[in-house]
């Protein structure tokens, strides 16, 4: 029987490589700080599309506002036509980018902003206290959340918004405090909600077949997911008294810690492909702070991988070469 040898190498180069374990790609973080004429008391990213990036930052007046940027530069994101006093950014999809604002009476109301136009977001209900736009997908389908308050009780709702009708979001098992949607992909809708004896869940909702599954970091007691890009969850948890941002890739947990940061201070709240962006505590002279972050990944193996790779491929060829040889000679 002829034996196929280049087939042989190939197969058993693959066989020897498919026995590395290759760990997962290390996260490299980048600063995003806001640095506005007036001082900047904290910088807070939390979404992202593409390479455009959405958030808050604090001036020295304590007022906020909200920002885009776009690998480069900052925009500050004012909903003044709507005569707000302080804005904050949370989601971006294409142009279109959702939040909350509040205005002159200190109320708070969601928006919408696509460009140019600021437009008011309030869900209708007789008891509304407040209303924020957390999330919007390429459809224009907008998730977030609303309070109310009957003079004696107040509830949290989630909500989602097809631009002429909100559907409220109210996840099984969710207490008093209530439910928070945050981010939208598609027909799925991602956020957390309050349980019993004060746990915190994730989870997600499918819009078609109106289903919620939820999630939880082992051994943790809060879940909360803030981004969702396809099968891919992003938020932060809780263990051991700290807050440790999570990636969940529909089988797998991996932990995101900002390694710049005060420990336990990390939370993730936004994901585009293989971006992340959050937020983390730092330690100034002037004391605690929080600052944005971008990440991005290395799809490569480590040099040490590489090296054990490249011996597996060579010594199994050498094997292969000296079979060749010796059959050669015995003929």
């Amino acid at each position: 029987m002829k034996i196929n040898t280049k087939n042989i190498l190939i197969g058993l180069a693959l066989l020897g490589t498919a026995t590395i374990n290759v760990r997962a790609a290390a996260y490299t973080f980048t600063p995003l700080k806001v640095a506005p004429p007036a001082g900047n008391l904290g910088t807070y990213a939390n979404g992202i599309d593409g390479n455009n990036v959405v958030g808050r930052y604090t001036d020295s007046d304590y007022n906020g506002h909200g920002f885009l940027y776009n690998g480069s530069s900052f925009t500050t994101l004012n909903a003044s036509a709507l005569t707000a006093i302080s804005t904050a950014a949370y989601g971006i999809s294409g142009n279109k980018i959702v939040g909350e604002y509040m205005d002159s009476a200190y109320k708070t109301h969601g928006f919408l902003y696509n460009g140019s136009t600021y437009t008011a977001l309030d869900v209708t209900h007789p008891e509304l206290r407040a209303t924020t736009a957390m999330g919007v997908s390429a459809a224009g389908n907008i998730a977030g959340y609303y309070t109310t308050f009957d003079g004696t009780t107040s509830g949290t709702y989630g909500f989602l918004y097809n631009g002429s009708t909100y559907t409220t979001l109210n996840a099984p098992g969710a207490s008093g405090s209530g439910t928070k949607a945050t981010s939208i992909y598609g027909t799925t809708v991602a956020g957390y909600y309050y349980g019993a004896l004060g746990a915190v869940h994730g989870f997600l909702y499918n819009s078609t077949s109106s289903s919620y599954t939820t999630l939880d970091f082992s051994g943790a007691t809060e879940t909360y997911i803030y981004g969702i890009d396809g099968a891919n969850v992003v938020g932060y948890y809780t263990k051991d008294g700290g807050n440790h941002g999570f990636l969940y890739d529909g089988l797998n947990w991996t932990t995101v810690d900002n390694p710049a940061g005060v420990v336990g201070s990390t939370a993730v709240t936004g994901i585009s492909g293989g971006t992340l962006v959050g937020q983390y505590q730092e330690e100034t002279p002037d004391g605690y702070q929080w600052a944005g972050f971008t990440t991005a990944t290395a799809a490569v193996p480590e040099p040490s991988q590489w090296a054990m790779m490249g011996v597996t491929f060579v010594g199994v060829a050498g094997f292969v070469i000296r079979q060749r040889r010796a059959k050669a000679a015995a003929r």
